[in-house]
């Protein structure tokens, strides 16, 4: 039986929607559209280069940029100095040279013996390797105004251990080379990762902050002061007890002892081409040249013996000096140094800084720079303060002009250096700083061109000086440093020659550095 199914309804045809009409599209030109891509792509890349030139500008111009390179050492001292008058003389170095080269010691001990002042500049940087010190060489052979008549460089005994710490060392890299100085970089040895970073840090300000950058925006820090530089690149340390240096010393001794013994640590590493590199671009420059061991206190000595590095670095740095005409000069121990002038194991107090730089000054500097010269010591002494009969004449008045001519430091001041003949006017007195007091010297002929005078004590912010009188009338004054470290001071007299004129010393402060030392006074031609 057939199944009957239900009728399909008719299909009812739809509308067809008109299809519009379209107008015949003009085909392109072969290679039309490629072109326009290009230009977009070269407009894009335009725009992006302008936009990180002009990001860039506008960061090296910010008071942000200069208040973060001020912050760093190496960045802030290396830019300093290329804007002063530059060095006659300069030391390189790790921190046992920034803390322990004085460059006053040296001008001083240079215009006494050669009647010159030579301006002297302490490079030394903590840290601070032979990549730093070559990039120093460059900025003190470069400098617009000054070359270098001799260059001194402080080698320590850990540089070219395998075990140098390559982050540290490599600091100089974005803060103190320069464009200028890839040439160099490159013939120490440098690699593309070195010869990279120095060339992205000197195009981009903010790849050379970048840290400090990340700190300010990531963690909100705001800008620190300013670096400070020292004296002529000098800073100073104040002295330790027996017990802290000691303390210090050994657990330095013990962190060197890692860096130098065998077998961890070899020999070699890649700051000998840098080293290598300074040695002969300042014998090309026919800069004088010394090379030295740097000192270290007694506890240090744990880090040397057969055992250690020690003796292949003195060997090999010998024989590179030598190689390249520079003198070697092994300074790890100086005759009148102790442990007690060291603040550690490694930096020396003010007091050691002079002690050293005396020693480094009279016995090697001044042969290189040809000696004393006759004529120097043209000069007449006004007063030398070795006796307490050399104040008969002169009027004083207070307590701290009691017994004032006496030689060396009084119970509770600190070691004096600087000190010439066998005493020196101190208003220090048994209460220390708290007496007060005022001399006026008896009349002298200034019959020179220069008054000479050694002074220490207080400094800015006391009420304490020497001062040169003509007619009763100020013309010159000189202050301290807050320091017990006697140094140079010269006043020009030539157009008051024939005149008479008389020193007034006082002391009119009670408080911290309340004091004034005066000594060596001398009239030059």
């Amino acid at each position: 039986m057939e199944t009957l199914k239900p009728p399909v309804p008719a299909r009812t045809p739809e509308a067809t929607p008109p299809v519009p009409s379209v107008a015949p599209v003009a085909s392109e030109a072969p290679g039309v559209a490629p072109q326009r891509h290009r230009r977009a792509a070269w407009v894009a890349l335009t725009v992006f280069v302008l936009g990180v030139v002009g990001l860039e500008v506008g960061f090296r111009a910010s008071r942000l940029a200069k208040d973060l390179a001020a912050e760093s050492l190496y960045i802030h001292k290396g830019r300093e100095f290329s804007a002063s008058a530059g060095a006659d003389i300069a030391m390189t170095g790790d921190s046992r040279v920034l803390h322990g080269f004085s460059p006053a010691t040296v001008a001083d001990l240079v215009e006494e013996a050669r009647g010159e002042r030579l301006r002297v500049y302490n490079a030394g940087l903590s840290g601070a390797p032979p990549m730093a010190q070559l990039a120093w060489v460059r900025r003190l052979l470069s400098h617009p105004e000054r070359r270098p008549k001799l260059v001194v460089m402080g080698i320590s005994p850990y540089m070219f251990s395998s075990r140098i710490a390559r982050a540290p060392s490599r600091e100089s890299l974005t803060t103190l080379w320069r464009l200028q100085d890839l040439g160099s970089a490159l013939r120490a040895g440098a690699g593309f990762e070195e010869l990279s970073t120095i060339i992205v840090s000197n195009v981009f300000e903010s790849v050379r902050l970048r840290p400090q950058v990340v700190q300010v925006v990531l963690e909100r820090r705001k800008p620190g002061a300013a670096s400070d530089t020292g004296e002529d690149g000098y800073l100073r340390l104040g002295s330790v007890d027996g017990a802290t240096q000691s303390s210090r010393a050994r657990h330095r001794g013990m962190g060197y002892r890692t860096e130098m013994w065998k077998p961890e640590a070899h020999f070699g590493n890649e700051q000998m081409g840098y080293f290598q590199q300074a040695l002969r671009e300042l014998r090309a420059a026919g800069v004088a040249t010394v090379v030295i061991n740097t000192p270290s206190a007694s506890q240090v000595d744990v880090a040397y013996g057969p055992n250690s590095l020690y003796d292949e670095h003195l060997a090999w740095v010998r024989a590179q000096a030598e190689q390249h005409e520079a003198r070697f000069v092994d300074l790890k121990t100086v005759p009148g140094l102790t442990d007690g002038d060291f603040t550690d194991g490694d930096h020396l107090s003010a007091v050691g800084a002079v002690k050293f730089t005396e020693h480094l000054t009279r016995e090697h500097l001044l042969p290189l720079l040809g000696g004393e010269v006759a004529a120097s010591q043209g000069c007449r002494t006004v007063f030398a303060f070795d006796a307490p009969s050399e104040l008969t004449g002169w009027t004083l008045q207070g307590e701290a002009l009691t017994d004032a001519a006496k030689g060396g430091h009084r119970p509770g001041q600190q070691d004096i250096t600087g000190q010439r003949g066998g005493g020196l006017l101190n208003t220090f007195t048994a209460r220390g700083d708290r007496a007060v007091g005022e001399a006026l010297s008896p009349a002298f002929l200034l019959d020179g061109a220069r008054l000479r005078l050694r002074v220490a004590g207080g400094g800015d912010g006391r009420d304490v000086g020497v001062a040169l009188l003509v007619d009763g009338r100020e013309v010159a004054r000189a202050q301290g440093r807050d320091s017990e470290s006697l140094t140079s001071r010269t006043w020009d007299v030539a157009a008051l020659r024939g005149r008479t004129a008389r020193l007034r010393v006082w002391d009119a402060d009670g408080g911290a550095w309340g004091h004034i030392l005066v000594d060596d006074v001398k009239l030059c031609p």
